[in-house]
């Protein structure tokens, strides 16, 4: 019977379309044996195209018996790509000629990583030993002078916390972890958002994928809404045309008729897992009105999507999360008063959110301690009559993930929701869903409870 590695194996070698890029993070301790060293934590990524700067990001810093760092492999054919995942689904690494293991791979414990977003998903596994060794990395970052050696170290780091925040690691500093390789991969295809729309009940869909992916592995389905019965949900993955490759590329189109529908839901999948699920409206007969009436004025949200994700500009990005709160379905207030939060939300139900927006990464610690101030201070002040209020903070920053130096489950740890430009974006291309702004408060509960 296959196991739970070979099930995952199967299921990413279809998501694997060589020459592709490997992002390998690691942080391991010497053993006895020379070039060996035992796994505290890997990370492999795996992603269909090169970005073109990945020796910008490669490093190794070593320290007493541990080394961290990061090796971005670019256009590794698929025989060697294939390779490298089997070998870290068996609890081997090599990076820079050494070889990193986990423990007591033997005994280890395989299992599928979910992905928490419902709408975009990646590949995720992940293999650990039994018991913990980073005991001794927890007792050096208690000591001064291995901080020290990090600011002279090339490449520099502002000590251990700041080494790990680099390499997404944080929790290694925080509590004992069991020696882990975590396994990811990003989908070889995509819908193209700029050219799916939906018109007077003509559906029309453009994919991207890598050149070399065995196309036959798409699956790609949508459902009309409203829904003519079952003759709105219609099942096109062998009806796409596909152009010839350019640059490692190539497109896809597919257009079809169902009449009386004004947006779809396009479901693509890979393999025997989704990729994306993705709403696309009818402009004209959305029944988001307060998308159809900004629209109207601001066509293709071209204002709000600049001062929301591109321009920096402070003032104007605070009037897009609020346009952007808006358009969700929520009551926003910019407020006037200074010392106040930048924005206060309110659900349908009237749920309460508090939102700071900041364009720049040395805000968010001071952003935060005023998010946790305002967020208390509201709650009592709301909290009357025996019933307990509940305030939800959010942090909206314009900056991508890679840039914020705190992640989102240390910010989660302290009450804070943080909304990086990556969900900023994903709000902002899922306002042609309907949307209910008192679930997604349910769910930002649920973030911060779990």
């Amino acid at each position: 019977m296959p196991s739970i590695t070979d099930d995952y194996i199967c299921a990413l070698s279809k998501w694997i379309a060589g020459p592709c890029s490997i992002d390998i993070r690691f942080v391991a301790e010497r053993t006895g044996e020379a070039g060996i060293f035992q796994v505290l934590f890997v990370q492999i990524h795996f992603y269909p195209l090169s970005s073109g700067n990945e020796e910008a990001f490669n490093f190794e810093s070593r320290f007493e018996n541990f080394i961290f760092g990061q090796q971005i492999l670019t256009n590794v054919g698929l025989e060697n790509s294939i390779s490298v995942l089997q070998g870290a689904a068996a609890g081997e690494v090599v990076v820079y000629d050494k070889r990193l293991r986990l423990s007591d791979v033997s005994i280890g414990f395989p299992e599928w990583i979910e992905t928490p977003n419902e709408w975009f998903n990646s590949l995720g596994f992940r293999i650990k030993t039994s018991t913990s060794h980073n005991d001794a990395l927890l007792k050096c970052s208690r000591h001064q002078y291995q901080d020290e050696a990090l600011r002279r170290a090339t490449p520099p780091f502002d000590g251990l916390k700041d080494l790990c925040g680099w390499l997404n690691f944080s929790s290694l500093l925080d509590l004992p972890v069991p020696g882990t390789i975590e396994i990811r991969a990003e989908a070889p295809v995509d819908l193209v958002f700029a050219e799916c729309t939906v018109a007077n009940g003509s559906v029309t869909l453009k994919l991207l994928s890598h050149a070399n992916l065995d196309v036959s592995d798409i699956g790609l389905a949508v459902r009309g809404v409203p829904s003519p019965g079952v003759t709105g949900r219609r099942q096109l993955g062998g009806d796409v045309q596909w152009d010839s490759p350019v640059d490692h590329t190539r497109t896809g189109s597919v257009s079809v008729e169902i009449s009386g529908i004004d947006s779809v839901l396009v479901m693509l999948s890979l393999g025997d897992a989704y990729v994306r699920r993705q709403w696309f409206t009818d402009s004209i007969r959305s029944r988001n009105v307060r998308l159809l009436s900004t629209r109207y004025f601001d066509h293709d949200l071209k204002m709000v999507q600049r001062y929301l994700l591109d321009e920096v500009n402070q003032d104007k990005f605070e009037l897009a999360v609020a346009a952007l709160a808006h358009l969700s379905g929520y009551s926003a207030m910019v407020q006037l008063e200074k010392d106040s939060p930048d924005l206060i939300l309110i659900t349908p139900a009237g749920q309460v959110l508090i939102v700071e927006c900041t364009i720049r990464t040395a805000d968010v610690p001071a952003k935060v301690g005023k998010l946790v101030d305002r967020r208390e201070a509201l709650r009592r002040a709301l909290s009357t009559d025996g019933r307990e209020a509940s305030v939800v903070a959010v942090l909206a920053c314009q900056l991508g993930h890679n840039q914020i130096a705190a992640t989102q489950s240390e910010l989660a740890a302290k009450g804070v929701i943080l909304a990086s430009k990556e969900e900023l974006n994903w709000q902002l291309n899922t306002l042609n869903a309907p949307v209910n702004p008192d679930a997604q408060y349910a769910r930002l509960v649920q973030m911060l409870e779990g």
